[in-house]
């Protein structure tokens, strides 16, 4: 049987503000939703923190040169986010498509660290890794907001939010740690690919009925 609802049948029946954020917490889907969420901030603070790093570490030295650099895969990203939500929103399949993106990115990223001192495909690495990070990023709000509604959207978003933010503080000093530990750049970028990738593999356990209408 599925989970119930706990959308208000009774508009004109106030519910306590403490009863539904308490409904939240016990909602599986909001901390499945919230574990999808966790692994797909800690790609975005990857990429945000180190996407330049990454540049530098391939052999350019100028800041100038750095700096446009790292504006090329923000660029490419644009029109990816905009076609990736038309064709979600067509087919209804927000999941399918979230999980492709987020596993893009996580291949992109990767695939960044592992390439080394090659600027060219540093780069075109990282436009791969970015357009995929920001993608997912993008439609992952249409999966809980497909069957929340009014308060109740505003407690599981809230939660959500709340949970899957802490990875703001993990990402960045997991990478550095990381880094320091093993003296190779590359090994923190493998770590918060590999967190995408559970991300991208979580989102599935979220019914397509609920998910995808």
């Amino acid at each position: 049987a599925s989970a119930p609802s706990w959308k208000h049948r009774h508009p004109g029946h106030s519910t306590p503000p403490q009863t539904i954020f308490g409904r939240a917490l016990k909602d599986a889907r909001i901390w499945k939703l919230s574990g999808v969420y966790f692994m797909t901030i800690i790609g975005l603070y990857g990429i945000s923190f180190w996407l330049p790093s990454i540049v530098k570490e391939s052999g350019i030295k100028d800041v100038a040169t750095i700096g446009w650099l790292s504006a090329i895969p923000y660029l490419v990203a644009i029109p990816t986010i905009i076609l990736t939500g038309i064709s979600a929103d067509r087919t209804r399949r927000r999941r399918a498509h979230f999980a492709v993106a987020l596993a893009s990115g996580a291949v992109g990223l990767a695939l960044a660290g592992y390439v080394g001192q090659s600027p060219t495909a540093a780069v075109a690495c990282l436009c791969v890794g970015t357009a995929g990070m920001l993608s997912a990023l993008s439609l992952f709000w249409g999966v809980p907001c497909a069957f929340l509604a009014g308060t109740s959207a505003a407690a599981g978003i809230a939660t959500i939010n709340c949970i899957g933010n802490l990875a703001g503080f993990v990402s960045p000093y997991m990478v550095g740690g990381l880094n320091v530990l093993t003296g190779d750049p590359a090994i923190g970028l493998y770590a918060v690919a590999a967190c995408m990738l559970v991300g991208a593999g979580l989102i599935r356990i979220i019914p397509a009925s609920l998910g995808d209408r």
